[in-house]
């Protein structure tokens, strides 16, 4: 069983080598690799406490753990692929008020261009309404002017009805006369 787990330690060591073109002695092995030209990239959280202590001061479980996960769940990379940058804490407080105003200004922009929006869909639906209603009056109006311009003809037709029978009348009372 040990030549087995020396086996596949020299295993990945080997691709260590072949990834980041540098040899690192299995004695120079570092959890904590800074300033060692690598660093760890780990992708299981699980494992990110392992890395806060030395290997000297693990158990043998956490040794076999590392080494089932080296390759799998973490892995060696260049130390200058995964430098990070200290920033002050000072910057970062000053950053994340602005974002929160900035945050709040966007939720109160949103809010008031839905108000606009509900208003807006508010004077449509009016001036929808507004429409349907000076169509209907304008449909009126027109029935009244039809209805006028009949009586206008009625009356000139019973005007001239009336002059007849004036003339008839006329034309009676003298012949009775």
């Amino acid at each position: 069983m040990g030549g087995q787990d020396n086996k596949s330690g020299n295993e990945k060591r080997a691709v260590l080598r072949q990834r980041l073109k540098i040899k690192v002695d299995p004695s120079q092995v570092r959890l904590k690799a800074a300033g060692e030209g690598y660093s760890w990239k780990i992708n299981d959280p699980s494992l990110r406490p392992l890395f806060r202590k030395n290997l000297s001061k693990h158990s043998v479980g956490a040794y076999r753990r590392l080494l089932k996960e080296v390759g799998n769940s973490f892995f060696a990379v260049r130390e200058s692929a995964t430098q990070t940058v200290e920033l002050d804490p000072g910057i970062i407080t000053d950053q994340a008020i602005k974002l929160q105003a900035a945050m709040e200004r966007v939720e109160s922009l949103e809010k008031a261009l839905g108000a606009a929006y509900e208003e807006l869909q508010c004077r449509d639906q009016t001036l929808k309404e507004a429409q349907e209603t000076i169509s209907v009056q304008e449909q009126i109006v027109q029935n009244w002017q039809t209805l006028a311009e009949f009586y206008e003809a009625k009356c000139k037709q019973n005007d001239y009805t009336i002059g007849q029978l004036k003339g008839i009348l006329q034309t009676s009372e003298t012949n009775i006369m």
